[in-house]
């Protein structure tokens, strides 16, 4: 792997997770870059798969449907509450 794209795959498991560190919370644009060219990245490694193309469509579609990640939505109790 190389150091960038660990720093993809750091950047899209921040926004996953809903983990903030400075400068700030990875925004889903910069989760979607991330995804698209992790699965460029991995679709010429593998000559197959899911593409940065295939991932631009998807992710355009339910960002537009306002679908962020889980970690954004509001938390609730400690047993799910």
């Amino acid at each position: 792997m190389t150091i960038t794209e660990a720093c993809r795959v750091n950047q899209l498991l921040k926004w996953l997770l809903g983990i903030v560190e400075h400068p700030g919370p990875v925004t889903y644009r910069d989760a979607g870059h991330a995804a698209e060219y992790l699965a460029d990245r991995a679709n010429a490694a593998l000559s197959a798969g899911v593409s940065g193309k295939d991932v631009t469509q998807v992710w355009e579609r339910i960002t537009a449907n306002g679908v962020k990640t889980p970690a954004l939505r509001p938390k609730r109790g400690k047993r799910g509450e």
